[in-house]
């Protein structure tokens, strides 16, 4: 039994039809890339949680995922945090509070609440039934003790 080993030889002209396709596969994948880096590329010039969304589904393994990932919880904090600016109430503060309690705003929002507690007047007791009120004293009367 002899074996032919005439794909081994290599002639001009002949083609390889596994170089061939391994040339394709390459092409497609360089193809592949650049399209996921071009994707990548308008989210983060669009910054906005819809365009992170729209790569991630499309490329949730993708090159760019953990950044995408990171960039979309920062837009999604920010716009958060905007809200409880725009509302400017110490509800508000806490609500941002609840969603990003480490997050880049956090400490802002806790200051805020705080101020708003030292801005309010203290809750002062209700006079009791039994008291009366501080003697009025009379122009020229001497004190009594």
């Amino acid at each position: 039994m002899t074996l032919d080993h005439s794909f081994l030889v290599r002639t001009p002209m002949q083609p390889r039809p596994w170089i061939a396709a391994g040339l394709c596969l390459v092409t497609l994948a360089l193809a592949g890339c650049h399209r996921e880096q071009s994707d990548w590329e308008r989210a983060r010039a669009a910054n906005t949680v819809q365009a992170y969304q729209q790569y991630l589904a499309k490329y949730p393994s993708g090159s760019f995922a953990t950044q995408a990932e990171a960039h979309l919880a920062q837009v999604e904090e920010n716009q958060d945090w905007q809200k409880a600016s725009a509302t400017n109430t110490p509800e508000g503060y806490q609500a941002f509070l609840r969603q990003h309690p480490q997050g880049q705003w956090a400490e802002e929002a806790r200051i805020r609440i705080e101020n708003f507690a030292l801005a309010s007047p203290p809750n002062a007791p209700p006079p009791s039934a039994g008291a009366s009120a501080a003697p009025a004293t009379v122009a020229g009367a001497a004190p009594t003790a």
